[in-house]
This record gives C-alpha cells, sequence and structure tokens, in this order.
C-alpha cells in the first residue's frame, strides 16, 4: 500500500482557500448541519436483515472487533461529529461514532450530489430514455445544431464527464444556486456564456455539465429532476431521506443533495453488489478523462495531494500515486468525496464499501473539510484490508 500522498495539508490549506469548493453554498445552508463536541464512542449497527439494500447484522467472527484497529486513527479524526461505516457484499462490517452524529441525519453531501445525479441519467440510458451519445439539441429546441458552433458537438457522455467544454466554476457568479430561476433558464444562461475547449478534449470540475444535463432529462423523461432520482433511485433502493431541493425549479444539481449515512450506504451497496445498474456498471466507472483529454479546472483534493485521479461519468477513479499508471488503470476505486467531508467510495478489488460521513459548518469550511476526508480514508485503507484479509 502506497504511503498517504497528503504530506504537509496543514502548511498547504491556506494557500487553497480561494478555490474551497461550494463554500458559498455551505455557509448560505449552514442550518442543515447537526452539531457539538463529545466523546467518541464506537455503536454497533441496526440490524436489518430481511429488508433489501440494507446492512444486514454481522457474521461471527465478531467484526466490530475485527476492525476495532480503525478506532485510534478515527478517534485522532479532526472532526467533532461524525460518522464511518465499513461494510462489503454480506453487510455492514464496522461502525464508528464520534459526537452527535447519527446514521438518520440528513445532512448536506455537497459533491456526492454528482454520483447521484449521474445515477439518474445512467437509469434513463439503462431504459432507453436517452443515449450517452445523443446531443443536446435532440431535446432542447433552443440548442444550436449549426456543425460551425462547437457546442452541437457535445454529448450527455462528455456532460457527465466534465469534458463538454464548460468550464465555469464554483466560484463563477452563475445561476447554478439562484433558486429563483427554472432550470430551464438556468441551462439557457449557462449555455449563452459558452464554452472554453473543444468538446471532449479538456476536463473542467465544475457545476454546468450537470446543470444542463439534469435539463436535458427533465425534457426527455416530462418530469422534473428530483421527482426522476425519487423515482429512478431513491425508490428502488430504498433511500427515503435522499433528494435534492423540490421546493425550486432550478436545484443544485451537482452540489445540493442532502441525504443520511444510512441511504449513502443503501446506495453504493447496492452498486457494489450489482442490486443497481449492473448492465450499466463498466460503462459508469470507465475511464474519461486519460490522454489525450487535459486537465482544465481541478478540485483541491488533487492539487493538495498532487494526485492524478481519472473522471468517469459523475465520479472519480481513484489513483495513489501522482501519476496514473497501469496499476491504476487496473485497479478500480471509485468515489465522489464533497467539499463538506462526505466521502463514499467502493474498493470493487477488496470488496467493500466505506463512508467518511461529516458535514463541515462554521469556520471548518475554511479548512478543505473535503481533503481531511480523503487523507482519512487513505489511512485507514491498509487497516481495512488488513482486517478483510483476516476474515477471508
Amino acid at each position: 500500500m502506497p504511503s498517504n500522498p497528503f504530506p504537509g495539508v496543514s502548511e498547504m490549506r491556506s494557500q487553497l482557500l480561494a478555490v474551497v469548493m461550494l463554500v458559498g453554498l455551505a455557509v448560505g445552508l449552514a442550518a442543515c448541519g447537526g452539531g457539538g463536541g463529545g466523546s467518541s464512542q464506537t455503536t454497533a449497527p441496526p440490524p436489518e436483515p430481511n429488508e433489501p439494500n440494507q446492512p444486514n447484522e454481522p457474521n461471527e467472527p465478531n467484526t466490530q472487533e475485527v476492525f476495532s484497529t480503525l478506532e485510534p486513527t478515527l478517534d485522532d479524526f479532526r472532526a467533532d461529529d461524525y460518522v464511518f461505516i465499513l461494510g462489503d457484499a454480506s453487510g455492514r462490517l464496522y461502525t464508528y461514532t464520534k459526537g452527535d452524529a447519527t446514521e438518520t441525519e440528513v445532512r448536506l453531501v455537497a459533491s456526492f450530489s454528482k454520483w447521484l445525479t449521474s445515477a439518474v441519467i445512467m437509469s434513463l440510458v439503462n431504459d432507453g430514455v436517452l443515449a450517452l451519445s445523443d446531443n443536446p439539441q435532440s431535446y432542447i429546441p433552443w440548442w444550436t445544431n449549426d456543425p460551425a458552433d462547437p457546442r452541437s458537438q457535445i454529448t450527455i457522455e462528455q456532460l457527465l464527464s466534465f469534458t463538454s467544454g464548460f468550464s465555469v466554476t464554483e466560484d463563477d457568479d452563475t445561476c447554478v444556486r439562484d433558486e429563483d430561476m427554472t432550470l430551464e433558464s438556468c441551462a439557457m444562461e449557462l449555455y449563452q456564456i459558452g464554452i472554453t475547449a473543444a468538446p471532449g478534449t479538456e476536463f473542467n470540475y465544475g457545476p454546468a455539465h450537470l446543470q444542463i444535463v439534469a435539463y436535458i432529462a427533465e425534457q426527455a423523461a416530462g418530469q422534473r429532476f428530483a421527482d426522476l432520482f425519487t423515482m429512478l433511485v431513491a425508490q428502488p433502493l430504498g433511500m427515503t431521506n435522499t433528494n435534492v431541493l423540490t421546493d425550486t425549479d432550478n436545484p443544485y444539481i451537482s452540489g445540493g443533495f442532502r441525504s443520511t449515512v444510512a441511504d449513502t450506504e443503501r446506495f453504493i451497496r447496492a452498486i457494489m453488489t450489482g442490486n443497481f445498474l449492473a448492465a450499466q456498471r463498466d460503462t459508469w466507472d470507465a475511464d474519461r478523462t486519460g490522454p489525450p483529454v487535459t486537465l482544465g479546472n481541478a478540485p483541491p483534493g488533487l492539487t493538495v495531494g498532487d494526485l492524478e485521479w481519472r473522471y468517469a461519468l459523475g465520479h472519480w477513479r481513484e489513483c495513489e500515486t501522482a501519476d496514473f499508471d497501469a496499476d491504476c488503470a487496473d485497479t478500480t476505486v471509485v468515489s465522489s468525496p464533497g467539499a463538506l467531508g462526505w466521502d463514499p467510495w467502493i474498493d470493487y478489488d477488496n470488496g467493500y464499501y466505506a463512508v467518511v460521513a461529516w458535514q463541515a459548518e462554521g469556520a471548518d469550511i475554511l479548512t478543505l473539510p473535503g481533503v481531511a476526508s480523503i487523507e482519512l480514508g487513505y489511512d485507514l485503507r491498509p487497516l481495512i484490508e488488513e482486517g478483510l484479509n483476516s476474515l477471508r
């Protein structure tokens, strides 16, 4: 296992405050979080063995005890209130809670929203309503079909992989968090801002791609995006406490979802076990940002750790080295960490899933909590693999 790729994070934070993702959103929506300190404690998950896509009671040996080796690292993590869970195809293996956090508390999950959004689109692809090769003008009457305009060459695949050419960032003053607009009017505003790179040539991490693809989904399916998420993702997986804002016609698609630990687990476990969109998984997880695609805007998690992760469709393919080499290409760890600290991942090769569930608030927002959660995950992974090996 490579060493932790985030040396000197604390020394670098002050240099990166200007590029913290979603800070404006988090400050404006601080009321949705929990707070307060408290001593760390270890709790067992509630057994729900008879419900689909739910964690099962651990089998013998006592896996809570097996993974107790994680506790010193988890105790030292700087968040006062957070939950960590670990599971495999059989169900929940380990649960840790610190402070007042609970598995059922609804939290703002920031960029985990991107994975949830892509699940809606991939469901529509799976059902034949959309195709990844489709262009926006097939569904949006005002979108150009002029071959001389490169926007006519954009595909749904490029929107989901952030290679469409749109390059606005979270810090830009755009419509993506304007709840008084409609999704159509926001998509039109972004369309008029235009693209800065030819479609398919440059990766730019930002909110425009998904705001537009969500409007395409609405046009194709004839339903509001929030309702599509409920119908195609939340209800089949039993995610009763997860959705994007439903009281606006312009929900913040790439960062505005709220969820719980329990719902997040249902989502990633269903993907890992093949109980959700199994036929689309290889397509969904495939690397879309390798050469010749170049790097434009990148989130702080990559710049701080000098990582060369690749982007799939609405989520990351991770690599623990600065160069995405052949070993990385053959290893499948997928994730979608959020700027406020919510970090779910699936390690297909080692057969487990995990979630660091934290919503930073107040001054913590300015200290790169998303990077801290990623760093915690890298510290935990060798210990997780040791525990798994002892069970097999």
